[in-house]
């Protein structure tokens, strides 16, 4: 090898020796500087670093932490189990918890869904042994009150709280924004407290018979979901109820009450178990006053103005007709409005009778009017009958349509066929159902006989429609608002303890 190669060569190891060294010192270098660091550093302790259930791990465990005692050891006393309910330590007696309800709101109620979304503070109290006084708790802690400590409702994970259950709820929340709205507040002598605001969707079965005139009654039902009777009683604080206890919302004035039959009884599940149940009951009435206005009323004048277009003397039957259908289709329309925005579309309701009967009134006054028309077209039909069949000479009497006689003795003839003072057969102006240029009608047997029965359908409807009206009216009023009375009564005299 000459000795240019052998200078390359000893120059390239010696080149890869002194990156090798410069490798190994950095190396070295941070190495030292982490294990400086760890010396001088703490260690995190923010909430962020720790592990995600280390909080509930300490708590359950009762474990202290820079000399600051767990809640759970804070709070109770040594053996302390939050699985099993506290019983009374001298008669051994399932623990009693006494409920209390503030009503705030009502957000919604959807008839079509049955559903109503109500918004309630409930409060549970009961006495639990196990747990420290209050007094014995905060002894050495200055600015406390020494009646009471309330804490987070995240306690209740430590604690033992009653689980309540809502049969008829389809959906409870708790509100929330920082932390949820629900408490835990320890009293003396082991007095435990939990209360929460709840919006609650509850169920409500609803009958729309008396629709509008109807009182909707719905129940609340409050027990425990896994406790049996042995275990924990139910029942209500004697201060069991407050708040809003009369709410109006759009279409209902509302009372929330504890019902006088039935507050707090006991039912039995398949297993055979019994549980205590207290129920609050809500009392919906609607306001009445709407619909009077919006359909009641109007659909009483278009009856009314069904009769007077029996008043419409036939000269005008065409326009009279032209009225009464009319009317028959604005009532028709407001039938079919009202039965798309009433609840309950399958049920027969009150005011769908009231409208029906409104509905056959104007189309009796209709039928009127086709009456009247053909038996007077059997007038003119039998007088030409007549006409055409018998001598001038032997004409009977006839009567001149705009009232003047042109009989041949000079004396009109009467209705009634006799010398009474009953009416005789008159038309007024030229628009009449008969023919223009009729001036007379022979007055036979046949024409006085359709003219009597068009005569005595007029009279008859003018006085038989507003009386069977005015009966209808008495007999409706009277049993829907009867109804409705008693029910607003019982919604009144509801107990409220």
């Amino acid at each position: 090898m000459d000795p240019i190669s052998k200078l390359l060569s000893v120059a390239a190891i010696f080149l890869l020796a002194s990156v090798e060294f410069q490798v190994i010192c950095i190396q070295s270098v941070v190495l030292s500087e982490r294990q400086a660091g760890n010396q001088t550093e703490p260690v995190p302790t923010n909430e962020t670093n720790r592990p995600h259930n280390a909080k509930e791990v300490n708590v359950t465990q009762n474990s202290t932490k820079n000399g600051h005692e767990s809640p759970a050891k804070l709070l109770t006393k040594p053996g302390y189990d939050i699985r099993r309910p506290p019983q009374d330590p001298i008669t051994g007696r399932p623990v009693l918890v006494h409920m209390m309800a503030f009503a705030d709101f009502i957000e919604t109620v959807n008839e079509q869904a049955g559903e109503m979304v109500v918004a309630f503070f409930f409060r549970a109290e009961w006495n639990d042994s196990r747990v420290r006084d209050v007094s014995e708790i905060l002894h050495d802690k200055p600015g406390y009150r020494k009646d009471m400590l309330p804490m987070s409702g995240r306690l209740k994970e430590t604690l033992w709280v009653p689980d309540l259950y809502m049969p008829m709820a389809r959906r409870v929340v708790i509100p929330t924004i920082h932390e949820p709205a629900e408490s835990v507040t320890v009293m003396k002598h082991g007095s435990v407290a939990y209360s929460a605001f709840f919006v609650i969707a509850l169920k409500c079965e609803m009958a729309y018979v008396d629709y509008p005139m109807d009182v909707q009654s719905c129940f609340l039902d409050v027990m425990s979901y896994k406790y049996s009777l042995s275990e924990m009683e139910l029942k209500w604080h004697p201060d069991s109820l407050q708040g809003h206890t009369e709410i109006v919302t759009k279409h209902f004035r509302v009372t929330i009450s504890i019902p006088r039959v039935n507050s707090s009884y006991i039912i039995e599940n398949a297993d055979g178990s019994k549980r205590y149940v207290i129920r609050l009951q809500i009392f919906m009435k609607r306001h009445l006053a709407f619909h009077l206005v919006q359909t009641y009323l109007p659909s009483a004048m278009l009856v009314l103005i069904g009769w007077l277009s029996l008043l419409v003397p036939l000269d005008f039957a065409y326009g009279r007709m032209v009225l009464s259908v009319t009317t028959l289709l604005v009532l028709v329309s407001i039938f079919v409005t009202n039965s798309q925005m009433a609840p309950g579309v399958n049920e027969v309701k009150a005011l769908d009778i009231w409208l029906f009967m409104c509905i056959i009134f104007v189309f009796s006054a209709i039928v009127d009017c086709i009456a009247d028309l053909r038996f007077l077209s059997m007038v003119e039909k039998e007088s030409q009958i007549a006409g055409e069949e018998r001598p001038e000479a032997e004409l009977p009497p006839v009567v001149d349509e705009r009232g003047s006689s042109a009989s041949p003795v000079g004396q009109r003839q009467s209705l009634a066929g006799g010398g009474g003072s009953s009416a005789y057969i008159r038309f007024h102006g030229s628009n009449t159902p008969f023919q223009a240029d009729k001036e007379v009608l022979i007055a036979t047997p046949a024409v006085l006989k359709w003219l009597r029965m068009a005569v005595f359908l007029e009279r008859s409807m003018t006085i038989v429609y507003p009386t069977l009206f005015i009966l209808l009216v008495a007999i409706y009023w009277s049993i829907f608002l009867t109804s409705y009375n008693l029910q607003t009564a019982e919604s009144r005299t509801a107990d409220q303890w």
